[in-house]
């Protein structure tokens, strides 16, 4: 039987006011993501939480009143069910709660005053229903190392006399056979000689009673043949037998490891004449100290009575796109010979397929394995394109057809790898130094062909939009002009020429405006005409079907979120966020979609002290920033172990405070070049920004932080700012 309350409506956990709509979830970047009106981020529940209470423990008489007057004292209740359990006899045994909270936060405040708490003679157990998942400080491993020796074949050589048998021991012992070195004894004529691999004609025991001397040979290689032996051995008579399977002894070893818990992959690495070696990769950290603890250096009879070795292993995989393994992969072999050279404990293995170059690195110590570690991601992430201010160089030309084939031409113009980063809105660039220098200033003559006119006055928008822009794209190029309908611009890209004719194209228009064109709140904010194929909003203002249509698509594009009415009302403009309702209406399921990644992509941006994107290449995956000591996360897209302390990859045998402490070469000479060129970090999101003119109020182009320029303070609205600077620093200019 269960009992269930009803649902409540969606609440806002950041303003605490009910949605007068259902809510949009979608999932993003592994988090259930909640979207309202205007395409507004209401939560992000990232895949390492859980908004989901489960209460146990509960006494039998307890009702669904009394649960909901327990849950009371607590926000954010959007769900609550009792779960009875019946005993096969009829009589009720237990009952159990499961609670739905709107955020994480919420459920996580719920846990700690309900558990252990007294409800009449019975104590509750809580517990989340997914905890997270967040590790120590230290460094944990999920990889062990396996080794023991390889099979060898013994041959056992008959001789007539105790002289020639110890003749040929002092002949053979220490000498190599095919590259192997062997060892000779003379065998106790009473010794019991194992079961042969192959035997010929004449059993031991016969061999035993007409040559009455064997001499036994360690070390051959695992394919000697018996004619070859006999010769080498100058032996009538010889015996062989391998010290194991191989195949056997493999299967046997991986049967040991998957007794103690989930494996991932058994990995064989390649064998050497002494020795075999294979990487185990469990599920559970704790696995591996298991598997040490029980299994190092015990003797194993499935490998002839030889020693099993293991020991943890740190690896790393990553995968290397055909293009970008042809820039980089000779320096990634010469790191490989470099660390064969060494002969030490870290290796790196290069596996070139058709589709993918997969690299794998391993090994033994932390602080040598992050070391090498640093210096391939290094490599495979490439240097950030920056401008001469030390910013970020991006261009929304870059997400589009023209920009992707921009991209390929450059890539395969200077042999760089040219790496676009869309969700963080940054380019990267692999190769030489030479031809990074050249791929980068052919990147920023690109954005600097970029141009804007605006924001233009509604009457010479309205004319753009009802056809005078093909008219200037017919002058200066297709794809060279563009309409950003969120700041009312018009965008030139290309030549100095084109946007100067753009420029006099727009100057002739605007002259060109006769008066009596459409100025009332009837019509459209977009196009400024009266609307056709009309959509009403919840605000009243009217829009025409196609331009609300184009306004959406453009806020996908630059990211502007919530979307909001933009009609002229008697104080501005209207600023009511559009409904989900109209969104889902006017935009097909793939647009619907696009629209939503854009508003979480912008969120995760804009608010980086609560959501961060994991730091490796084109993952998605999202996690919650963590204090330094308990910050290392599995990502579970990409499988990077990442420290959400820094924002980095696990800086492996380092603490957070060492790792940033290291910075990088020229972090010195970084700082003093910042300080003398009035460039510095934001308080939000950490980004570098330059300024050079203006008043002290900047607004950071990342994340949208509004900052005192002169004491780094920030607010969540211009206005304060202004307030603040006059206050505080008597004005809003040095």
């Amino acid at each position: 039987m269960m009992l269930e309350q009803s649902s409540i409506v969606h609440v806002d956990a950041v303003t605490g006011v009910a949605n007068p709509e259902p809510a949009v979830e979608r999932n993003y970047g592994s988090a259930r993501t909640t979207f309202g009106p205007g395409g507004r981020v209401i939560t992000i529940i990232t895949s390492l939480e859980s908004s989901r209470l489960i209460i146990t423990g509960l006494p039998e008489t307890f009702t669904l009143e009394r649960l909901q007057s327990m849950l009371q004292p607590f926000s954010g209740v959007i769900h609550a069910k009792l779960n009875e359990i019946i005993r096969k006899d009829g009589r009720t045994r237990s009952l159990s709660a499961s609670v739905e909270f709107a955020h994480p936060n919420q459920a996580s405040d719920a846990y700690a005053a309900l558990d252990e708490a007294a409800v009449g003679p019975s104590t509750l157990a809580c517990r989340l229903e997914k905890p997270y998942q967040t590790g120590s400080g230290s460094l944990r491993t999920t990889t062990v190392q396996l080794s023991w020796r390889a099979p060898a074949c013994m041959a056992f050589a008959h001789y007539d006399t105790r002289e020639e048998a110890s003749r040929h021991v002092q002949r053979l012992d220490g000498r190599y056979f095919r590259g192997s070195q062997v060892s000779a004894t003379l065998m106790n004529q009473q010794g019991v000689l194992p079961t042969f691999r192959r035997r010929r004609a004449l059993s031991y025991h016969e061999h035993s009673a007409q040559s009455n001397y064997t001499v036994l040979i360690k070390g051959l290689p695992v394919d000697a043949g018996d004619e070859d032996v006999e010769q080498w051995t100058s032996s009538d008579s010889v015996d062989l037998r391998l010290t194991y399977n191989e195949e056997d002894g493999m299967r046997a070893v991986e049967a040991l490891m998957e007794e103690i818990g989930p494996v991932i992959s058994f990995r064989h690495l390649a064998r050497t004449a002494q020795r075999q070696k294979c990487l185990v990769t469990f599920r559970d950290a704790d696995a591996v100290v298991t598997a040490v603890a029980k299994y190092n250096s015990t003797q194993q009879g499935a490998i002839g009575k030889g020693i099993l070795y293991a020991k943890a292993l740190w690896s790393i995989r990553w995968y290397v796109l055909p293009r970008h393994f042809t820039v980089i992969g000779a320096e990634l072999k010469e790191i490989r010979e470099q660390l064969r050279e060494v002969q030490g404990g870290t290796h790196l293995y290069i596996e070139s397929g058709d589709t993918r170059t997969t690299l794998t690195l391993s090994g033994d110590d932390p602080k040598d394995f992050g070391a090498v570690k640093r210096t391939i991601q290094g490599l495979i992430d490439g240097d950030a394109v920056v401008d001469e201010k030390g910013s970020l160089v991006w261009d929304p030309f870059f997400d589009t057809p023209a920009g992707t084939s921009f991209i390929h031409y450059l890539s395969d113009q200077t042999k760089s790898f040219v790496f676009r980063n869309s969700k963080r809105q940054m380019l990267t660039l692999s190769g030489t130094s030479a031809v990074k220098a050249v791929a980068r200033e052919q990147i920023l003559a690109q954005v600097g062909k970029q141009r804007f006119i605006g924001p233009l006055d509604p009457q010479t928008w309205r004319q753009l939009v009802s056809g005078d822009l093909k008219e200037l794209e017919a002058e200066i190029g297709e794809e060279t002009a563009t309409l950003d309908a969120t700041k009312r611009l018009l965008v030139i890209r290309g030549s100095e020429e084109a946007f100067r004719t753009a420029k006099t194209f727009v100057q002739n228009a605007t002259a060109a405006i006769r008066a009596g064109l459409p100025t009332t709140m009837t019509a459209c904010p977009v196009c400024f005409c009266d609307p056709s194929n009309v959509v009403q909003l919840r605000c009243g203002h009217g829009y025409c079907n196609a331009c609300l249509k184009d306004y959406l698509l453009s806020a996908s594009s630059t990211k502007t979120f919530p979307v909001l009415c933009v009609a002229a009302v008697a104080q501005g403009t209207c600023a009511s966020p559009i409904s989900l309702a109209t969104i889902q209406q006017i935009l097909t399921t793939e647009q619907e979609r696009t629209f939503f990644r854009s508003a979480f992509s912008a969120y995760v941006q804009q608010n980086p002290k609560e959501v961060r994107y994991c730091p490796s290449a084109d993952c998605e995956w999202v996690y919650r920033p963590q204090p330094a000591g308990s910050s290392i996360l599995l990502c579970e897209s990409c499988l990077q172990r990442v420290c959400a302390a820094c924002h980095v990859t696990a800086h492996e045998g380092l603490t957070c405070e060492e790792y940033r402490e290291a910075g990088t070469p020229d972090g010195l000479a970084t700082k003093l070049y910042k300080k003398a060129n009035n460039i510095k970090a934001c308080p939000g999101c950490g980004i570098d920004i330059w300024k050079d003119e203006g008043c002290n109020h900047i607004t950071c182009g990342g994340c949208r932080t509004h900052i005192c320029w002169v004491c780094m303070a920030t607010f969540p609205r211009s206005g304060e700012v202004y307030d603040h600077m006059s206050r505080v620093h008597g004005g809003i200019y040095d």
